[in-house]
């Protein structure tokens, strides 16, 4: 793994388009990995995908570019039809947010004052459903069961893109 590790670290990654005529794709995947500035991210990356054997990458649209977004196998799930197509990505991550009243006991603020809230996400190809938290979200109960009720404000916007801008 070790070999492994060095190997894929002084190579890099290259992600390519099965089909790109006049090379623009290549151009535009190429300014969205270093604008991401991945190169810094390259060594957790390969460290989550050569302990869990997966990981997916996630493009999220930001202005005329994308946020390139790395989940490792444990914060998302990929469901797919019969022809091994994407058909749907539930993602769960966490993010702080600073807020200017932080007289409330049970806030939970983190080192830099802000507090941790929590989002679950299902893209489909027409739709995407925004779920945000104060409470942890899981895929699963302890019991091993789907979840099927979770507190936290849900928002469903259109997907404009007409795809799923996600990788496994």
């Amino acid at each position: 793994l070790a070999q492994m590790r060095l190997f894929v670290l002084r190579r890099g990654v290259e992600f390519f388009c099965e089909q790109d005529s006049y090379g623009n794709r290549v151009e535009f995947l190429k300014k969205i990995y270093d604008d991401n500035m991945l190169e810094m991210k390259l060594e957790s990356i390969i460290d989550y995908f050569l302990c869990d054997g997966q990981g997916l990458f996630y493009f999220r649209p930001s202005g005329d570019s994308y946020q390139l977004l790395y989940f490792p196998k444990d914060s998302y799930r990929a469901y797919r039809n019969q022809n091994s197509e994407i058909t749907q990505v539930e993602l769960i991550y966490s993010f702080a947010v600073k807020e200017p009243n932080m007289a409330d006991p049970y806030a939970m603020p983190n080192q830099r004052g802000g507090r941790k809230k929590y989002i679950r996400l299902k893209v489909y190809k027409d739709r995407i459903e925004q779920q945000i938290s104060n409470e942890k979200i899981e895929f699963e109960q302890a019991s091993g069961m789907p979840t099927m009720s979770q507190q936290g404000e849900v928002s469903t916007v259109t997907n404009s893109l007409g795809f799923i801008p996600a990788v496994e």
